[in-house]
Parts: structure tokens; sequence; C-alpha cells
């Protein structure tokens, strides 16, 4: 049950990113803001904090998967 728990949240974050830039608000929003206003410092910044968060994610989760085994 913790592993099927962690593989849903470890899709959930990309995910939630995802929905948030077709309109449903969150990081995604966040993202589509700095598109349009041309701010490129802060996108950049936004991307690197996602693909970092989504790494750390994934590699905790692995550790506890492993832990579990």
């Amino acid at each position: 049950m913790v592993s099927y728990t962690l593989l849903l949240f470890d899709g959930n974050v990309p995910g939630a990113t995802i929905l948030g830039l077709v309109g449903a608000g969150g990081i995604g929003l966040e993202l589509t803001t700095a598109m349009r206003m041309y701010d490129y410092g802060h996108l950049c910044a936004i991307i690197i904090s996602i693909i970092v968060l989504v790494s750390i994610i994934d590699r905790v989760s692995a550790y506890i998967r492993a832990k579990l085994s």
C-alpha cells in the first residue's frame, strides 16, 4: 500500500504542473504567467525548481521502496 501511494505521489507532482499549464492553477499557473510576461529569469527558476523537486521526490520514493522490499 505504501509503494502504491508513493507511485501515485510520483505521478501527481508532474501531473499537477501540466494541469496548471492548461488553467487549473498552482505552479503551472506561475509558469504560464512568467511565459506571458516574458520573465525568462523567473521562468527558468520555476522550471529548475520543478525538475529538482521531481528528482528529489523520485529518489526519496525509490529509497523508501527499497527499504520496504
